[in-house]
């Protein structure tokens, strides 16, 4: 049916769908009706339970416009992109299915305050501000996750922490049931800013509570540059109570120091600069000494800083490091925060990895008084979760990179023996095993869309031996006719530019909910690439001067960190922001075929306030193979915006993207 007949008035999905294939049309209408009425006791079920799990059931409502939108997308694939039709029934099933089972968990949910509680002054903590009280700390959690009771008091005071590995603080490795509770007036000191407070692995229903987290010094310094000389020097006077550039913790840091550089305007709180990353921010700058609170910076690889940086802009100078989040969680399920702050981190808030159905709730990240700097990297970091979970009524502001990273991995091909696939096995036990399809990225051809996706018939872990060492992979049994890729092991008989990967349909983070949540002042972007999540009435304010604030893209800039996003939603939210591409939906590699692009987005009853800055003419909504996105009830606040509302090309399937 060509794409004007449609007139995208959407036809009863079970008439439509009988074109899917592999499926005909009664099971079509069987499977759909079914997926209907399971949708129906799952939110019923959700319901019962909201007295005593109300975040859960927040979670569940909050999931409504995907189901929604779900079905809108399956209608649109039946008739235009009828193998990926398939492939978001597919989603359908599993999210469904994965749903009814978090039913089923929360209705016998331990609740781990339920038999009493032990305190960390009983083991020996002092809160006195001076004292390393995290030895005390460390035996009082061992003995709640072996002993009855299973909840973990912290009394208001100012404990002092000091990390026993280089890494974390405190590793809840293998805990189940545990709670861990501060009150009003519960304050946690790191000894150090780089180390994680917290490493939650290979755990289940772990909640931390009520807690103030904050360091001993800051791992970042702010100041205005006064002078510029080529061909790459900067004269910095640092700001008044700020921190020496020359402290060891530059240094001792994974990035051995990244400036950063903000507008010499300020905001109305004068302190925060009005625009944030407004010139290429700089790794392993030479610092040395000029006289008092000034500084020499010297900026490796530029030949002409003139033409870049000026006199009265701002430099954000940190000790960023790459591993240590704040808050880790890895491996694990059913993971709470609530009321947790923090206000100083050497790298991100909060991270999650491999993680499902955790609620982050009610936390603040925001900068201490007197400056406007929190962590030194990302706020949010949630990847490689086959189920996503509840994100709702957080602040999360000040930050040194991203507000939100949602994205997943892919894993190479080391081996194929005809419909057998071999990859690299570093999934957490049981979660591998659970994966039902697998999709190839036939890098070998420069291609970075899926290709196919074919069922997965059996997972096993077995060993095999590769350039002398023996490890652990996945041996992958598949159906369907799989075509000869390059692997790992033929690349070079090949003479193959790359190797083939494998991406996970399954493990995109499904029914995230991100929900009633401020971001503001984060000096990089809103990174949602999951499948099927929904970003609904959150207030993004942004001072980031650059040319993009939410960037939706296929890109494979390295196998951690993929963006491969489908049926995403944003609805009732609300920007403002400079001047910039607010939307940048970026096709890195558009494939021919419209039905292998990035599909179905749906922006809803949004609305975008526009402040003028540098850039007025670049359009507020790029789209760049796209398909199907639907741009409906939005406002748009821009008085002196002389570009185009949106810009787009390789697309197919937009609705409402008409606007001069």
């Amino acid at each position: 049916m060509p794409m004007k007949q449609a007139g995208f008035v959407w036809l009863i999905l079970l008439s439509v769908c009988s074109v899917c294939p592999g499926e005909d049309r009664n099971q079509a209408e069987q499977e759909l009706a079914v997926c209907r009425a399971e949708l129906s006791r799952i939110q019923a079920d959700a319901a019962a339970l909201r007295t005593v799990q109300p975040d859960f059931a927040d979670w569940v409502d909050g999931q409504a416009p995907i189901y929604k939108n779900l079905e809108k997308s399956i209608c649109y694939d039946a008739i235009h992109a009828p193998e990926r039709c398939a492939s978001m029934i597919a989603d359908y099933r599993y999210l469904l299915q994965r749903m009814a089972a978090e039913v089923a968990y929360f209705r016998t949910q331990q609740d781990p305050a339920k038999n009493g509680s032990l305190n960390v002054r009983d083991f020996g903590a002092r809160g006195d501000g001076t004292t390393d009280d995290a030895p005390a700390f460390r035996k009082a959690f061992a003995a709640a996750n072996t002993g009855t009771r299973r909840q973990v008091k912290i009394p208001a005071g100012r404990y002092r922490l000091k990390a026993d590995t280089p890494g974390s603080v405190f590793t809840l490795d293998g805990f189940h049931d545990v709670e861990i509770a501060g009150e009003k007036g519960t304050v946690l000191i790191q000894d150090s800013p780089r180390p994680s407070l917290f490493r939650i692995e290979n755990s289940d229903n772990v909640r931390l509570y009520d807690l103030q987290v904050t360091a001993a010094y800051s791992p970042f310094t702010t100041g205005m540059i006064e002078k510029v000389e080529n061909p790459n020097l900067l004269t910095v006077k640092i700001d008044p109570g700020m921190g020496s550039p020359l402290a060891p913790v530059y240094q001792e840091c994974q990035s051995k120091g990244l400036a950063r550089f903000a507008s010499g305007q300020l905001q109305k709180d004068g302190i925060t600069p009005a625009a944030l990353s407004i010139a290429s921010h700089v790794l392993k700058p030479q610092v040395s000494p000029i006289q008092g609170d000034r500084y020499l910076f010297r900026l490796p690889g530029w030949e002409n800083a003139e033409n870049t940086y000026r006199p009265g802009m701002r430099i954000i100078y940190y000790a960023r490091d790459y591993g240590n989040q704040k808050i880790i969680g890895f491996r694990s399920r059913h993971i709470r925060l609530k009321r947790i702050s923090i206000d100083t981190s050497s790298s991100m808030a909060f991270l999650f990895n491999q993680c499902e159905s955790y609620f982050i709730t009610e936390c603040t990240v925001r900068a201490r008084k007197g400056t406007y700097v929190a962590t030194c990297a990302d706020g949010l970091y949630l990847y490689n979760g086959m189920l996503g979970g509840y994100v709702a009524r957080n602040t999360i502001c000040d930050l040194g990179d991203d507000y939100l990273n949602i994205h997943t991995q892919i894993r190479p091909v080391f081996w194929q023996e005809g419909n057998v696939l071999y990859t690299s096995c570093d999934l957490a036990q049981g979660l591998g095993q659970s994966l039902t399809r697998v999709a190839l990225v036939r890098r070998s051809r420069k291609e970075s869309w899926i290709d196919s996706e074919y069922p997965v018939q059996k997972i096993e872990r077995v060993t095999r031996e590769r350039n002398g060492k023996r490890g652990e992979y996945y041996k992958l049994h598949l159906a369907g006719k799989i075509p000869d890729l390059v692997t790992v092991a033929n690349q070079a008989e090949k003479k193959a530019p790359a190797f083939d990967f494998l991406s996970f349909p399954e493990l995109q983070n499904h029914g995230m909910v991100i929900t009633g949540n401020t971001f503001s002042n984060g000096v990089s972007r809103i990174l949602p690439a999951g499948n099927n999540i929904v970003f609904s009435d959150n207030r993004v304010d942004d001072a980031l001067g650059w040319i993009m604030l939410t960037l939706i893209e296929d890109a494979i800039g390295h196998w951690d960190e993929v963006f491969l996003p489908r049926n995403v939603t944003f609805s009732n939210n609300r920007f403002t922001s400079l001047h910039k591409s607010i939307f940048f939906f970026d096709g890195k590699q558009v494939s021919p075929d419209p039905a292998k692009h990035m599909a179905h987005f749906f922006l809803e009853e949004n609305s975008f306030r526009v402040k003028p800055w540098a850039d007025s003419l670049r359009p507020l909504f790029v789209l760049d193979g796209v398909d199907h996105l639907e741009f409906l009830k939005n406002k748009i606040d821009a008085p002196d915006c002389s570009s185009a509302i949106f810009d787009q090309k390789n697309c197919r399937g937009l609705v409402g993207c008409s606007l001069k």
